[in-house]
């Protein structure tokens, strides 16, 4: 019950919120007009465009069908990046990316690279761990309680086995590529998405590591957005580092009072 009404009351919302989307370039911009019961018209400079997110659902995805959001240090309601398209194929969004001046895909000879396969191994265990704990404190409460079967207990290890294996699936599709202008982050198997950032409008990058990414040799790069966020997680060390020297080189070398595009 709860799924379907959760579903319909998304479609509802998403109904009202899109009715009669419009989304134009104009010489001040963007400007993106939609709703059905509140209308909403917002210029977004492209100028001040610092990255894209693509994404998709695990039904849409079947019928090739996007939605795409740009990062600037301004929110869109409900959200930290604004629409400006919420339902398309990759060709019908690949020219709002053009002209943003951003691309959804890196240029040719460019070479993706994988996460530590180490970090999903990591997560595996956790999940793993986190239903084991799970999986004894039912099986310890229906013992106290004179309940004999051990079905719930059973239900809850499958589940940590099935997560488990889910993070070592899920490594085959972390990929990062590290392109002239851009940086690519693709990531997710049922619902894919694609976060592309400018180089040198990044504000800062940082290098995180935990106890146990420390002894797995992985780390976490935290990507610094005016309007956001953007992290690349399970790193190897080595490509970590290789990442961030490339990036803060991109954006010392720029003089941000002639930055215009």
């Amino acid at each position: 019950t709860l799924f379907v009404v959760g579903s319909l009351t998304g479609i509802v919302r998403t109904f009202l919120r899109d009715w009669d989307f419009k989304l134009e370039r104009t010489e001040k911009g963007f400007r993106r007009r939609r709703g059905l019961l509140t209308k909403t018209d917002v210029v977004m400079p492209i100028h001040r465009v610092q990255a894209l997110k693509m994404t998709t659902g695990f039904v849409r995805r079947r019928f090739g069908w996007h939605g795409l959001k740009v990062v600037s240090l301004a929110q869109d309601s409900g959200g930290s990046s604004h629409d400006v398209a919420p339902f398309g194929k990759v060709q019908e969004l690949r020219p709002i990316a053009e002209a943003a001046g951003f691309a959804l895909e890196p240029s040719q000879g460019t070479e993706w690279y994988r996460g530590s396969r180490n970090y999903r191994i990591d997560s595996a265990i956790l999940e793993f761990v986190t239903f084991l704990v799970i999986a004894i404190g039912i099986a310890t409460g229906l013992s106290i309680s004179g309940f004999a079967t051990p079905l719930y207990a059973f239900i809850a290890l499958a589940a940590g086995v099935l997560f488990g294996a889910r993070q070592l699936f899920l490594w085959r599709f972390d990929h990062n590529a590290l392109g002239t202008r851009y940086v690519f982050v693709r990531r997710g198997w049922l619902a894919p998405r694609l976060d592309v950032a400018s180089r040198i409008k990044l504000q800062s990058v940082e290098i995180s590591r935990g106890p146990i990414s420390r002894r797995g040799r992985y780390a976490t790069l935290k990507l610094g957005l005016a309007g956001g966020s953007l992290e690349i997680e399970g790193l190897p060390m080595e490509r970590a580092a290789e990442l961030r020297a490339a990036i803060l080189a991109s954006i010392v070398r720029t003089d941000f009072s002639e930055l215009t595009n």
